[in-house]
């Protein structure tokens, strides 16, 4: 990898990490510039993975005055996103590259529906919450868990709008307010990427080199990003996101 290479990597997790902040899907830019460098659709994914765990790490702390009291509640919905994490990751590293080649373009494209639906999810989840004003919010209603190991299946085969998706397994099988349910989403984000980092660092084809450079600058890139998040439009960026991922899965296919 070259250092035009690694140079390109950091500005791409930077944005990321911003785009994370502010709207979600950051994961859809980073993995087509690491497409771009040369390496395989398999290794930019368990790449991404492993380079996106400092960020998600950064979203529960800056969440961590809505998680107190909760994580006891949250466990066993953790042990659960963690448990379909670890399957996603297996079906990911034992099922041939080939076999992912095919599905990724698909997956691209149903990352960015998701990201593109994010706005209305996240209405959604206001109504309900609007109608359990007297509900005791505990974590963990009827078929939550089953829904967090999907999700997390999901997530650990493939996390392009992993935030999305959690968010929507929680919101449909348990009422609370949307800012603890966003704390929520982050601490299970975070458990099911820390399987995936574990998994992928152990036996996954990561690139060391471009994570060293993606790490630190989406941290970086999430911090300015939040703190920016009330000057730029929000609705614009996640069109341009989108647009970037539509645009990459249709490369995808007909490369």
């Amino acid at each position: 990898m070259s250092a035009g290479d690694l140079v390109l990597i950091a500005v791409a997790g930077f944005v990321a990490g911003g785009i994370n902040a502010l709207a979600g899907g950051g994961s859809l830019v980073l993995f087509p510039v690491l497409l771009a460098t040369g390496l395989s659709p398999l290794v930019a994914n368990v790449t991404n993975t492993v380079a996106s765990w400092p960020g998600t790490a950064g979203g529960v702390l800056g969440h961590r005055p809505l998680l107190r009291g909760r994580m006891r509640p949250l466990l066993p919905l953790a042990l659960a996103g963690a448990t379909g994490s670890a399957l996603g990751c297996l079906l990911l590293l034992v099922l041939p590259g080939s076999a992912f080649d095919v599905v990724v373009p698909v997956l691209v494209l149903a990352a960015s529906v998701l990201l593109a639906l994010g706005p209305r999810i996240t209405a959604w989840v206001d109504r309900r919450a609007a109608d359990a004003a007297g509900d005791d919010g505990v974590p963990g209603g009827r078929g939550a868990v089953p829904a967090l190991g999907v999700a997390g299946i999901y997530g650990g085969y493939f996390g392009g709008a992993m935030g999305v998706v959690l968010l929507a397994a929680l919101s449909v099988t348990r009422r609370d307010d949307l800012r603890h349910l966003n704390a929520d989403k982050s601490a299970l984000s975070l458990v099911d990427c820390s399987v995936g980092v574990l998994a992928f660092g152990l036996f996954g084809p990561v690139e060391w080199a471009a994570v060293l450079v993606a790490a630190p600058t989406g941290l970086v890139g999430g911090y300015l990003g939040a703190r920016l998040a009330r000057v730029i439009d929000e609705r614009l960026l996640r069109l341009a996101v989108v647009a970037i991922g539509v645009a990459v899965a249709a490369w995808l296919a007909l490369r």
